[in-house]
């Protein structure tokens, strides 16, 4: 298996959540059961920890509050990075 850096968006509440996994659908329906609103996954990148973490560094600004450490609000560059 090859492990992926991916985009997952929550429309509803505009945040788009930067996460790594080997097991994109399964993970999509772990974060599913923990949300009220329809997630989706918009991108798939191969990446490691690495990328996630350098991700994550380069959007800290827009971390969403009380959202955990891997959601971030709208920002025109991250919507950009991530196809919307």
């Amino acid at each position: 298996m090859i492990e992926v850096v991916y985009f997952m968006n929550d429309e509803n509440s505009r945040h788009i959540k930067i996460g790594r996994t080997f097991n994109v659908e399964e993970r999509l329906a772990i974060a599913q059961c923990f949300n009220p609103n329809p997630l989706e996954i918009i991108k798939i990148i191969k990446g490691d920890c690495y990328i996630e973490t350098a991700l994550h560094r380069r959007f800290k600004t827009y971390k969403s509050i009380g959202g955990g450490t891997e959601w971030f609000s709208y920002h025109p560059e991250l919507l950009k990075l991530a196809g919307i």
